[in-house]
């Protein structure tokens, strides 16, 4: 569905943060969002879904992994996605020819059944299985980021929903449940988010 962008939001095919706009941005609002060519030629309201998958990949910038985390200094950076749902469409193109910290970003559909060892960030779509709650718990202690759209996500145990308030996109941070997982997140995200102790 439509939805109000971030005031001063940039557009165009995709949209990155940029640094000159960094400090003053975050102390408010997430600055970004994917429009593709033909939203922006026919100057049509950016989609929930698009914000929701760029907030997916600036969350790669703003928190935290342990080096652990990682099989060497230059592997990829693995967003995982669980089921299928809007987001889980736009994602790819957003995070394609992307990198973060010289780690090129990559996206792994993942089956019910599958490992989520390779995974940094999981996001369960609106539709997925609901034996997925126990690969969740199995990784809770895993510095393994799992985000999604659906109510509640975050009062469940789950680390970030993404929420709406005021018409816009809006983080849900459960903060013990990320930092049981060993992940640190930025003091800009905390200002920009609602968070939970649980």
């Amino acid at each position: 569905m439509p939805i109000n962008p971030p005031e001063g939001m940039i557009t165009g095919r995709k949209l990155l943060l940029r640094p000159e706009v960094l400090g003053t941005f975050l102390a408010s609002l997430l600055l970004f969002a994917i429009m593709t060519p033909s939203t922006v030629a026919a100057r049509q309201p950016v989609s929930e879904s698009d914000i929701q998958a760029v907030f997916l990949y600036n969350f790669a910038t703003f928190i935290r992994w342990p080096t652990t985390a990682f099989h060497d200094t230059t592997g990829d950076f693995c967003f995982c996605t669980l089921g299928e749902d809007d987001v889980t469409s736009v994602l790819p193109s957003v995070i394609r020819g992307e990198s973060v910290s010289g780690r090129r970003l990559v996206h792994r559909p993942l089956g019910r059944d599958d490992s989520w060892r390779e995974c940094h960030i999981v996001y369960l779509a609106s539709q997925f299985s609901p034996g997925s709650r126990e690969q969740e718990k199995t990784h809770q202690a895993d510095p393994i980021l799992t985000v999604s759209a659906l109510p509640g996500f975050a009062g469940r145990g789950g680390h970030i929903e993404l929420g709406l308030k005021n018409s816009r996109v809006h983080p849900i941070i459960n903060d013990s449940s990320i930092r049981r997982s060993g992940l640190s997140v930025s003091s800009q995200l905390y200002r920009l988010a609602t968070v939970l102790q649980s």
